[in-house]
């Protein structure tokens, strides 16, 4: 099945993007909520807020693995999918500290290795006379 570079991006921007706000801002509220009515210390937003953060990034760190293969086996142009995540902010430039933080197994790493072989490929361009 054959997905376009916006529909993998639209998918990528819902796991990697607006999922780990969620998490963020739903860790806040629910914080804030005990706190407030004293099921909490007040001091324990100091530990709930980061604990937010450390939440969502693990949850970007499981997720840009999982749909990078997923990306890289239902469209056809991968370098411009990569290209545009980048630019949109999805993963990490290749080689930045940062994607370092991507949690993979054995397995994800040699798919991904696998699959990034189709990077070199060229893609195809078809011109249509009759058009």
């Amino acid at each position: 099945m054959q997905v376009s570079v916006e529909a993998a991006l639209h998918r990528g921007n819902l796991l990697l993007k607006i999922i780990p706000m969620g998490i963020f801002f739903l860790s806040m509220a629910l914080n804030m909520a005990f706190c407030s009515i004293r099921m909490l210390p007040i001091w324990s937003m100091a530990v709930g807020f980061p604990a937010g953060g450390v939440a969502a990034w693990l949850w970007w760190s499981f997720a840009s693995t999982r749909w990078q293969i997923w990306a890289f086996t239902h469209v056809r142009n991968i370098r411009e999918l990569m290209d545009l995540a980048v630019k949109d902010k999805l993963v990490w430039p290749e080689g930045s500290w940062f994607g370092r933080t991507e949690i993979r197994t054995r397995a994800q790493r040699d798919m991904l290795q696998r699959l990034a072989v189709r990077m070199e490929v060229p893609d195809e361009v078809r011109d249509d006379p009759s058009v």
